[in-house]
């Protein structure tokens, strides 16, 4: 009798989230067919906050193509009279998360959305904000503690994701209406931000858009300063991202102390990791093991790789809004030490630090890939950043002071 109430129990759970957990692929790849369940064209709005699924198989495929109809919609405004830019934040959730639209990952992304569009409106600012939460099956069996043994397998997923190639066609998509609006007038911003297996996805569909980029904008003779370097969208934001050291080896080569990077350059990759990340400090380490993968750098995640950091993100209660002047003067760029809401970006210096024991650990000023670390009082834990108001509001800081830069450089 106990070992059949048990067995209903699981089954129940296993039943209660199959649709979230392994969702079957649209039939149709290519288009929103007119009359659709979930054609938008019958019911069509620019509201702001906008929030706008997209949801993704195992395999990579469009769960909904008429959700990718719905977005382009938004986004081009399908011919409606309205003249607002747009600040476009895309979303990609970590594990233990999926499509259910009451988990807790997209409860606390429409809420970011909120507290930014009316942060829009009491700037009295002609914007509209549109968020795309992009949700993909992380999350199998969600009670019991069993979701703690499908870290192997969402790995995977991830990585399947990845190589599908949709997120990569999803953010030039999105860049695509966002450099024809610019082109019209329009102010459109578009940053890019995930965690844990989401921010995997993410760097994957956008670190090799950014290596090109780089050194496409790499000077005739080291001697010399790089041109610009145009990451893709205005900002990648990574926080405690479920990386191997061995996938950011190319972008950290980089780093060399004979080249230098413009002080007008802005930020391309924002990556954020916490000290006591325990995801990525054990378990991470411990899925390559049972992989029989040994090899340090890809049984060690990013943030576990000291030899990467570049800055570190620490509390300065006496530390006023905005770019310190001794930065200003030595012609760094803004984001070699930026402090705001008792928070402070830092460059690390290698004399200052443990990293110089490697040959590649240089300081170099202005480059805009920046590795921070933070500590539990910042971010606590792998998903702390949710909780941490102090990091959401220098973020929030931050980004904006992205933006000017990024103005500054158009103009």
């Amino acid at each position: 009798m106990k070992l059949n109430i048990l067995l209903l129990l699981v089954s129940s759970m296993l039943i209660s989230c199959s649709v979230y957990r392994n969702p079957p692929r649209d039939d149709n790849q290519y288009s929103c067919p007119p009359g659709d369940t979930n054609d938008p064209r019958s019911s069509f709005e620019l509201l702001s906050p906008a929030l706008m699924d997209i949801h993704l198989t195992q395999q990579g495929a469009l769960v909904d193509r008429c959700q990718w109809t719905a977005l382009m919609y938004q986004l081009t405004n399908r011919g409606a009279p309205d003249t607002r830019s747009k600040i476009i934040l895309l979303h990609i959730h970590g594990w233990k998360n999926n499509a259910d639209p009451e988990s807790l990952a997209r409860e606390r992304f429409s809420q970011l959305l909120e507290d930014m569009a009316l942060e829009e409106r009491n700037k009295n600012s002609n914007t509209q904000v549109v968020g795309v939460y992009v949700a993909w099956p992380a999350l199998t069996i969600k009670t019991l503690g069993l979701s703690n043994f499908s870290f192997f397998s969402r790995k995977a997923v991830a990585d399947r994701i990845s190589q599908s190639a949709i997120v990569a066609k999803l953010i030039g998509a999105i860049e695509n209406v966002t450099e024809q609006r610019k082109a019209d007038g329009h102010e459109d911003v578009f940053i890019m931000m995930g965690y844990s297996f989401g921010a995997r996805i993410l760097f994957n569909a956008t670190s090799q858009l950014a290596l090109y980029s780089t050194q496409l904008a790499k000077p005739k003779l080291d001697s010399e300063t790089y041109k610009i370097v145009d990451g893709p969208g205005d900002l990648v934001v990574l926080l405690n991202p479920a990386l191997s050291a061995s996938n950011y080896s190319a972008i950290d080569s980089i780093r060399r102390s004979s080249e230098k990077f413009s002080p007008q350059q802005n930020p391309v990759y924002l990556m954020v990791n916490t000290s006591n990340d325990l995801v990525n400090k054990f378990a991470y380490p411990l899925a390559h093991w049972f992989a029989l993968d040994w090899n340090k750098e890809r049984r060690t995640s990013v943030g576990g790789y000291r030899a990467y950091d570049t800055h570190s993100l620490l509390q300065s209660p006496s530390t006023v809004n905005g770019t310190t002047p001794d930065k200003a003067i030595n012609g760094a760029a803004w984001f070699d030490q930026f402090c705001a809401q008792s928070l402070c970006l830092s460059r690390l210096q290698p004399a200052s630090d443990e990293r110089n024991r490697q040959p590649t650990n240089v300081s170099q000023s202005s480059n805009p890939f920046i590795v921070a670390r933070t500590t539990p009082e910042i971010i606590n834990g792998h998903n702390g950043f949710w909780e941490s108001s102090v990091f959401s509001d220098w973020l929030s800081a931050f980004v904006n002071r992205t933006l000017e830069g990024a103005r500054k450089i158009v103009e």
